[in-house]
């Protein structure tokens, strides 16, 4: 299971990247368009996409112990690319569960040093991936969606009260 949902979020990671940088090549019947300046893989769903990238966060995390040298090296790779994925996606649920993950990495004594450290600073690398994305959209004209989702608006998306009490 760990290793299906980490190579579901690589893919995923590839696809959106494509729907990003290179939308041209976002054909439709192998990889979804684009509907927007918020990727979504082929999950057409920017928040799905980001509960899957979270899920792949937690998988890479339990393959660490087993990993050694240039494969733990891979794995610190991988996570940051998770999370910038995640940055695009424009997901507040997906950000919160960067914070989560955080939290374990901070409590999990169990966990390696380098797995707990990477999750540890999450929430940073976050928060540089999203100044980057944001610098980057602003030099090419780019589009990036994350910018506007965090601000607070009069109209807080007037179903979210009723999902949320629906999943209570």
């Amino acid at each position: 299971l760990a290793s299906t949902l980490l190579m579901a979020g690589a893919m995923s990671l590839v696809f959106a990247q494509i729907q990003y940088f290179l939308p041209q090549w976002a054909d439709g019947p192998w990889i979804a368009p684009s509907s927007g300046p918020r990727v979504a893989a082929n999950l057409r769903q920017p928040n799905h996409l980001g509960t899957l990238l979270l899920w792949s966060i937690v998988c890479l995390v339990w393959w660490w112990p087993r990993l050694k040298g240039a494969m733990r090296t891979a794995a610190l790779l991988g996570f940051a690319l998770l999370v910038a994925c995640i940055v695009q996606t424009g997901s507040r649920t997906a950000a919160l569960g960067v914070l989560v993950l955080a939290g374990w990495g901070l409590l999990d004594k169990p966990l390696p040093r380098s797995a707990r450290l990477a999750l540890s600073v999450g929430p940073l690398l976050y928060a540089l991936c999203w100044f980057a994305l944001s610098a980057f959209a602003q030099t090419t004209g780019q589009a990036f969606a994350g910018e506007g989702r965090f601000i607070p608006r009069e109209n807080f998306s007037s179903n979210r009260f009723a999902i949320w009490s629906n999943t209570w």
